[in-house]
Parts: structure tokens; C-alpha cells; sequence
């Protein structure tokens, strides 16, 4: 039994992709990484020590209002 779902049935192509190299693309229809979100990420927790994070300023605290 299968759990993958059919893309092209999704009203907006962009919204989730996969790419032949098997990259995912959320908002994008051609990712160039593993995970290529193109927008603002939002996640409760992450794994790991954060040393490959970019894009933040150490010791910030961020909120939807500040982007």
C-alpha cells in the first residue's frame, strides 16, 4: 500500500514539488535542495545544534511580527 499522493492534482503547482533529483520544493517548482522552502518557515522545535542555520541573529527572539 502506497501513502504518496498525485502533485498534479494540486490546484497551485508551485505549492509542493518534487524535483527529478528528488529535492522538495514548497512554493517552488524547481528546488535545488533537499528542502527548498521559498517563504518563511515556522517550527516549533528542530534537531540538532543549529551551526548550519543562516539567516538569524544569535540570541534573537522572533515572533510573526518581526518576520
Amino acid at each position: 500500500m502506497t501513502r504518496a499522493r498525485d502533485l498534479s492534482r494540486l490546484s497551485n503547482p508551485a505549492a509542493l514539488s518534487v524535483g527529478g533529483n528528488n529535492n522538495i520544493g514548497v512554493n517552488s517548482t524547481a528546488p535545488v535542495s533537499k528542502l527548498n522552502v521559498v517563504g518563511v518557515v515556522s517550527a516549533t522545535s528542530y534537531f540538532g545544534d543549529g551551526s548550519n542555520l543562516s539567516g538569524m541573529t544569535a540570541g534573537a527572539t522572533l515572533s510573526a511580527a518581526s518576520g
